[in-house]
């Protein structure tokens, strides 16, 4: 009896571990949507806007069953968006704001995908100007229990002052520079160079510095093109907080 007693305890563990299981699965079913069974995204009709404008998005819902989907909500809020800078957040769109107690459900059906514009105006949760740089944006769900969140999209905020993208053409292997003004009216600006994607078609051989321009100078190393974005800041101020940005396509090629 007693080499039969430690047998007879583990069955009963066994069968009361299956039994919670299965009652958490099912509790669980009722109380929360599968994360599983939903896929939400967020995209932003522009990858780029100018500090202080409108940035819009749009939350998509989309059913991955073969079968109709419930979101159970227990306020009039069904969506929600925040704003991250260097991980940490500083806007959310449903700051100061409340909604009543309203049970209410929608159901999202198979191939038909809900969407939801959400605007954020580019500002901090107090309404403050942003620095000129690149923010995370994630879009949210808000169910009962369990809110559903989407993936991490990113926005660039720009400089006011744009200038036309300009292109230049260069041989490989060739150098070429590159001449930027010191001042905006009287005040002192230095340049930051940044790419969109690179992959070593050119690299910074050298910096200038003249009483009026700064000469940047590159060479050529790899066919193909890159997009040179130049950002101009004040004197004693951050990169971030930039005042122009000039667009440069550089074509790098192996023939005249």
């Amino acid at each position: 009896m007693r080499k039969l007693f430690p047998w007879i305890v583990r069955i009963l563990l066994i069968a009361l571990a299956v039994f919670v299981t299965s009652s958490a699965y099912s509790w669980r079913k009722w109380e929360y949507v599968n994360p599983g069974d939903i896929e939400i995204k967020i995209i932003p009709n522009k990858a780029e806007v100018i500090a202080g404008e409108d940035a819009v998005f749009t939350i998509q819902v989309r059913n991955k069953t073969d079968k109709p989907v419930q979101l159970d909500f227990s306020t009039g809020q069904r969506w929600d968006m925040a704003a991250f800078h260097q991980g940490n957040q500083i806007w959310r769109w449903s700051n100061f704001l409340k909604w009543e107690e309203s049970n209410n459900s929608i159901t999202v059906y198979p191939d038909k995908p809900l969407t939801q514009e959400m605007v954020w105006k580019t500002r901090d949760r107090q309404g403050a100007p942003l620095p000129k740089d690149v923010y995370r944006v994630q879009g949210m769900v808000m169910c009962s229990n369990r809110n559903l969140v989407s993936n991490l999209a990113d926005i660039r905020l720009l400089p006011n002052h744009q200038k036309d993208l300009e292109t230049i053409k260069v041989l490989l292997y060739k150098t070429f520079e590159i001449e930027l003004p010191r001042f905006t009216g009287y005040r002192k600006i230095y340049w930051k160079v940044a790419y969109d994607y690179n992959d070593n078609r050119i690299e910074h051989i050298a910096s200038l510095s003249g009483e009026k321009a700064m000469t940047y100078q590159f060479r050529a190393l790899r066919p193909g093109h890159v997009i040179m974005r130049l950002y101009a800041f004040p004197e004693y101020k951050s990169t971030e907080e930039a005042i122009e940005r000039r667009n440069v396509r550089i074509e790098v090629t192996n023939y005249d």
